[in-house]
């Protein structure tokens, strides 16, 4: 199972994205952003506009926890 916070934190460094800028890219609170990174679980929809975010696909982003 992947881990989508281990995904969001990996992706952020790879597309050197800050966590702030995330917040304002995805319409969050940057609390909100800080929760994603924690997670180990999150919903299809979310990952779905992350991977907008990043420039990647799913299971690239998906890949990102191995």
């Amino acid at each position: 199972m992947t881990n989508a916070g281990k995904c969001v934190r990996v992706a952020q460094a790879m597309r050197d994205i800050s966590s702030a800028n995330l917040a304002r890219l995805s319409g969050v609170q940057p609390q909100q952003v800080m929760r994603w990174r924690k997670q180990e679980n999150m919903k299809l929809h979310t990952m779905q506009q992350l991977c907008i975010i990043f420039e990647m696909g799913l299971d690239e982003f998906s890949a990102l926890d191995k």
